[in-house]
């Protein structure tokens, strides 16, 4: 959240030692958040089989997501089929691929801790420039009531990604072939939830979600150091920096509130 700090006067006195404890506090705060998103502290990324019940199953207990038997298998299922496809088409990056997916998976459950957002029935999310369909199909199998369109400007990338979800069996999920910067022009819905995980700077993304959230809509966006110098850049008339979380030690999402 954003701090006020103008919100409480102190006399100079005090005023030194007030500033080395906040700072104490935010250091211990960074070290703990540190700790808990270091994912190769949570994940042996070292076994044979790493895409497996196992591994996903250590994720979702230590996010202490509540999921299913069935929402589990299809996590599996998932990351197995965007594994196959890469073979022949470059969903996510070659390199490492089983820890790619595994590190995306994560990612894209942290989002779940925003409960109150993606619990809502009829709500619609758009993943912009989704890719190997990461954080938009975790979350449409995590939350079923929620309703998720997952764009990419990639045709190749988009049938891959409708092959999935109709395996996957995900009524809740859509896929468009278009690009963000031009969808409003042909396309009236406007979206509850944008998420927009590695897409660009938000000078950029930033415009394009104004132009397909609703008001008050949230934009979910992945972002390292560079976030809150991105979002400082961004006009207060339209912007509202309402939350962020850490996912990975140096990596936040900020959730930025439209106020159009």
């Amino acid at each position: 959240m954003i701090d006020n700090k103008n919100k409480f006067e102190q006399k100079p006195d005090s005023y030194g030692d007030n500033s080395r404890k906040r700072k104490s506090r935010k250091r211990t705060i960074a070290k703990n958040s540190s700790h808990k998103t270091n994912l190769k502290r949570i994940v042996d990324f070292s076994a044979v089989n790493l895409i497996s019940d196992n591994t996903v199953e250590i994720i979702i207990t230590h996010l202490k997501l509540k999921l299913s038997d069935k929402q589990r298998a299809l996590l599996v299922q998932y990351l197995l089929l965007v594994k196959q496809f890469n073979q022949d088409i470059n969903l996510v990056s070659r390199l490492s691929i089983d820890e790619v997916l595994i590190t995306s998976l994560w990612e894209s459950l942290c989002t779940l801790n925003f409960s109150k957002l993606f619990k809502i029935p009829d709500h619609c999310l758009l993943d912009l420039g989704t890719g190997g369909g990461f954080p938009g199909i975790p979350i449409a199998i995590s939350t079923p009531e929620l309703k998720v369109t997952l764009l990419d400007s990639r045709r190749v990338k988009v049938l891959a990604l409708q092959a999935i979800v109709k395996e996957l069996q995900l009524s809740n999920t859509n896929v468009i072939y278009d690009r963000a910067e031009i969808l409003k022009d042909h396309d009236e819905q406007r979206y509850d939830l944008i998420t927009a995980r590695s897409v660009g700077a938000l000078k950029e993304v930033a415009p394009w979600s104004s132009d397909l959230l609703k008001p008050q809509g949230k934009l979910l966006i992945w972002k390292g150091a560079e976030g809150l110098r991105e979002y400082n850049s961004l006009s207060r008339n339209d912007w509202k920096l309402v939350d962020q979380l850490p996912v990975q030690p140096h990596r936040n999402i900020l959730v930025l509130e439209y106020k159009g």
